[in-house]
């Protein structure tokens, strides 16, 4: 079943390749990475735990009805742009520098006061990356723990802006002198928040996702912004890049083995599993976990966090029941299982997961047409009509396709409002 599942998913995205001759598609990231992941899952290497039939069911339908969702945003969108185009002409958004400056200089304070109050004094204690990320995420370790407002100033606030200047960044790292609108000043100082504030989290997610949108970004230049006609030929900026991905790499690599305490056999391993653990744990927590079904409110429940805080607080001190189920769907994906011989894992799941629990096999189908729907809009609208502010989005979308494994990213708060809190950092141009 496995093979199967692998099959249709590489068929989806090779479908997708042949269709819209553009390897930074939607539905060719997508499809094609879930397909990695079903492969490397069917290898079942350091005695990974077997997949069941009904996951691999589940992904299957996921992986179709995002690329049928995929398919009606082509059409949808590129009949309205036409209309547009010929009306309003083409809008130019170009970066606000002033204002993430000084919005990078503040966030970047205050991630400095977070890692001299918790992180340094942790690690003078000999404390790992694993504990600190334990902190990170609202536990008390050994008397260490945050209080309400730097959780709530990092949920709405510090995240949001790390995700949205993240694909700005890396745009401006790639496209060159003349399109250059960022200073280098500004560029420095946030590339060193986002390392800072990777520290911070204890965990590696940050710097590769900032790995993997500095590639897509690289690969706009020619896939999006010069409609597949321009050859890369800056050979000083190609270096560069390099460079920062070497060390970015190796940043992981040294992450990891903080977080491990072990060596390059248990480094090998937590790269498997990192990528593809999600398959065999999302089919044990299906076998395991009972909820009720929260009819659409996970899929959306990123953007309702502060709504429901507000309900929160006025009403009886507590989420409404419906929405908490959301909140424990994640609480429970916290507690290890043992996938394999020797070893335990949490957390990772495959976005279908979340889909599940909002009503059972129909939500599957219908979130991933909606989930689809949403990714090829944003990407077709940026080939359309380009502008920088419509390629940072859809890097950010390639963001949430990268942690395809971990989650369905806009389920959590700040995912969700990094996609309109970009509209901060632009302004029109002249």
């Amino acid at each position: 079943m496995g093979l199967l599942t692998t099959i249709i998913c590489i068929g989806c995205a090779v479908f997708a390749l042949i269709a819209y001759k553009n390897i930074m598609n939607p539905q060719v990231l997508f499809c094609g990475f879930i397909g990695i992941i079903s492969f490397l899952s069917c290898l079942r290497l350091f005695g990974l735990s077997q997949t069941s039939d009904f996951t691999y069911i589940l992904v299957i339908l996921g992986v179709v009805f995002y690329s049928i969702g995929v398919s009606i945003s082509h059409k949808y969108t590129f009949k309205i742009n036409n209309k547009k185009l010929d009306l309003l002409g083409t809008k130019r958004n170009i970066v606000n520098d002033k204002f993430i400056f000084a919005l990078v200089t503040v966030l970047l304070i205050w991630t400095l006061y977070r890692f001299v109050t918790m992180v340094l004094p942790m690690l003078r204690g000999g404390y790992s990356l694993d504990m600190i990320r334990m902190v990170y995420f609202g536990n008390d370790v050994a008397g260490y723990s945050y209080n309400r407002i730097d959780t709530i100033v990092e949920m709405f606030v510090n995240l949001p802006f790390l995700y949205a200047l993240i694909p700005i960044v890396s745009i401006e790292l790639t496209h060159g002198k003349k399109e250059k609108e960022l200073r280098t000043r500004t560029i420095v100082i946030a590339l060193v928040w986002i390392v800072l504030s990777c520290i911070v989290s204890g965990g590696r997610v940050l710097i590769y996702n900032l790995s993997v949108v500095l590639v897509m970004a690289f690969l706009s230049h020619r896939f999006i912004k010069n409609s597949n006609r321009v050859k890369l030929r800056n050979n000083k900026r190609n270096i560069v890049i390099l460079i920062v991905l070497a060390f970015l790499v190796y940043v992981m690599y040294q992450l990891s083995i903080n977080r491990t305490g072990s060596g390059t056999y248990e480094f090998f391993y937590q790269i498997y599993v990192y990528f593809c653990g999600c398959m065999p744990h999302t089919s044990l927590r299906l076998e395991t976990v009972n909820f009720d079904y929260t009819y659409g409110m996970t899929f959306i429940s990123g953007l309702l966090r502060p709504i429901m805080l507000v309900l929160k607080y006025l009403g009886s001190g507590q989420f409404p029941a419906i929405y908490q189920r959301t909140i424990d769907i994640g609480v429970t994906l916290q507690t290890a299982v043992k996938i394999s011989e020797g070893h335990t894992f949490n957390a990772f799941v495959l976005p279908f997961y979340y889909f599940y629990f909002d009503g059972g096999v129909i939500a599957v189908v219908i979130e991933s047409f909606l989930y689809g729907l949403f990714c090829g809009t944003v990407f077709f609208k940026s080939v359309r009509e380009y502008n920088k502010k419509r390629l940072a989005k859809y890097l950010l979308i390639i963001i949430y396709i990268a942690t395809s494994m971990i989650r369905f990213s806009p389920s959590l708060v700040y995912f969700a409002f990094a996609y309109f809190y970009m509209n901060f950092c632009y302004k029109r141009g002249k």
